[in-house]
């Protein structure tokens, strides 16, 4: 154990709050096998969020939302949110307007999530304004999937969850409710490793897919130091999005992030004939083909790949074509807005 850890743990040891939440962050981000450093974790950001720290508060909802290091409570996560939201908390605002939308943890109730929509929109999450807008045009269930896609990427993502059983759940809700962004991501998720536990539907390329798959795992860094008493609590780490954007607070996964103007493609090309052991490339197809529908330029483009080599749907070159055309399409303005925003940028 290094000196500033000894310090740290030190401080928080005599009750400092912004010493607690640090070292909680810190011991939780291990490798998802090590429950027992979830566990010191959870001791110590509970510790922070009883003391009122509204970042604490967010993570020890989202612990409970998925079970990491504590038995998963979705009501609890509630709670925890909203003592978050009522504190100003911007993701703690959105991350409860989901909850009420998707009527997670509490009775759906979406009159009421807009007032954190709005809360949040203010302070610059995205998709707030987007859920916001959908409300108003009186589309509730896209704002429904919008949420449902948010919180499942949430689960997803985290690698001490001990299943991933409900961030699956919400996924395939949002995708089957018309969300682009959570088929493309089925899709990816399919395409790679497939983990049995859900049943999967067949079907025809083009109609509606109702398969069911599974995260994959997360990724870890190298194991922290410990420090203090174990005890009982809650976190989830929050893996924040924040400035992945060129500056802008967007709180989802990377696939969005370039579908807004990233990157101009996402592609398969390095795995090409490859998946994880049992991967599901035909369910993946048809996920990436009902995000295509849509205009989804990453899914145009990896299901243009997928036809053009015949890899889990039947070869065609004129479609392949057809897709790769349409993705180029969608990214050629935002590559030239982007080249102008450079230039501007560079001028004197």
């Amino acid at each position: 154990m290094d000196k500033a850890t000894t310090f740290l743990g030190q401080a928080a040891e005599s009750g400092v709050s912004a010493a607690q939440y640090t070292l909680g962050c810190m011991l939780l981000d291990t490798p998802p096998q090590d429950t027992e450093e979830k566990k010191w974790a959870a001791h110590w950001l509970n510790k922070a969020a009883e003391q009122g720290n509204m970042k604490a508060q967010l993570t020890v909802g989202r612990m409970f939302l998925f079970g990491v290091g504590v038995e998963e409570d979705p009501a609890a996560a509630a709670e925890w949110t909203s003592a978050a939201a009522s504190s100003g908390e911007p993701e703690a605002e959105y991350m409860m307007a989901c909850l009420l939308l998707t009527g997670t943890g509490v009775e759906a109730n979406p009159e009421w999530s807009k007032h954190w929509l709005e809360n949040a929109a203010r302070k610059g999450i995205v998709d707030a304004g987007r859920c916001m807008e959908w409300l108003q045009c009186g589309e509730v269930a896209r704002a429904e999937a919008l949420a449902a896609y948010h919180l499942g990427m949430l689960g997803i993502e985290e690698q001490g969850a001990p299943s991933r059983e409900r961030a699956q759940r919400l996924l395939i809700s949002s995708a089957e409710k018309g969300e682009a962004d959570a088929q493309y991501m089925l899709g990816k998720i399919c395409f790679f490793l497939y983990v049995p536990g859900l049943p999967r539907h067949g079907g025809v390329l083009g109609r509606e897919a109702g398969g069911r798959s599974a995260a994959d795992p997360g990724r870890h860094a190298g194991p922290r130091p410990r420090t203090g008493p174990g005890g009982q609590g809650a976190h989830v780490r929050h893996r924040r999005r924040e400035g992945r954007a060129q500056g802008r607070r967007v709180y989802h996964p990377r696939g969005r992030e370039r579908h807004e103007g990233g990157p101009v493609f996402d592609g398969l090309d390095a795995a090409r004939g490859q998946g994880g052991p049992g991967s599901d490339k035909p369910l993946a197809a048809q996920w990436f083909e009902k995000a295509a529908l849509q205009g989804h330029q990453n899914a145009q483009y990896n299901l243009s790949q997928m036809l053009a080599t015949g890899d889990g749907i039947e070869m065609d070159r004129r479609r392949e074509g057809d897709l790769l055309a349409a993705a180029r399409r969608v990214a050629a303005p935002r590559s030239a807005a982007r080249a102008a925003d450079a230039r501007q940028g560079g001028a004197p």
